[in-house]
């Protein structure tokens, strides 16, 4: 005995269903934005031991240079060596990722 069924849109979803969808579309929306932001970060470790010992992770956009990221990463460590510590073995590199 063959059956006819038909399918119903969307649009004639209950709405309790409707609410459920336009809740599973944000939510996998909400985690693509997440993932595309983190595959933009560029994490970098910074140790440092003077006075301190210093262990930090940092995470900078990836299209910030050199100079900036070691300003930040000086601004992190509390200041603790001067910022001529930090910018002085770098010159010349780039933080994009291989």
């Amino acid at each position: 005995m063959l059956l006819s069924v038909e399918f119903i849109d969307v649009d004639e979803f209950p709405d309790h269903i409707k609410d459920l969808l336009k809740h599973m579309d944000e939510q996998s929306e909400a985690t693509r934005l997440q993932k595309e932001f983190e595959r933009s970060l560029c994490k970098i470790k910074i140790y440092c031991h003077r006075d301190q010992i210093l262990q930090k992770m940092l995470q900078v956009n990836k299209d910030l240079s050199v100079q900036e990221a070691t300003t930040i990463a000086y601004n992190v460590s509390n200041r603790i060596v001067t910022l001529e510590f930090f910018q002085k073995d770098y010159k010349g590199y780039s933080l994009e990722s291989k």
